[in-house]
């Protein structure tokens, strides 16, 4: 989960939670090499990137969903696939499923 606000700081700091791994299915956030669980930053900007770690995933379909609120009208954000080099505009104001068939 992403959070965003003017409050909180773009350095890692006790607003994080960190991802500690296991044997199963890995979902995280990667800032700076680590993993988290929760990261809370400053207001969005349009530079901003969330880079996603997947790890230890099955050969099935799973579903990735975002949901957008507090972003203005008309900001898109975009998921990137660099497995299958796709580039996929998401709208940031309401909820978006993406399906992700892992082989």
């Amino acid at each position: 989960m992403n959070q965003f606000a003017d409050r909180y700081s773009n350095a890692i700091d006790n607003f994080d939670l960190e991802k500690f791994g296991g044997f199963a299915e890995n979902l995280a956030i990667k800032t700076q090499r680590q993993l988290f669980f929760v990261e809370r930053k400053q207001s969005i900007v349009i530079e901003d990137t969330i880079y996603f770690s997947m790890l230890n995933m099955k050969a099935k379909t799973y579903r990735l969903e975002f949901i957008g609120q507090g972003f203005g009208q008309g900001l898109t954000g975009y998921l990137e696939d660099s497995y299958y080099n796709t580039h996929i505009p998401r709208p940031l104001q309401n909820e978006c499923l993406k399906r992700f068939l892992f082989i």
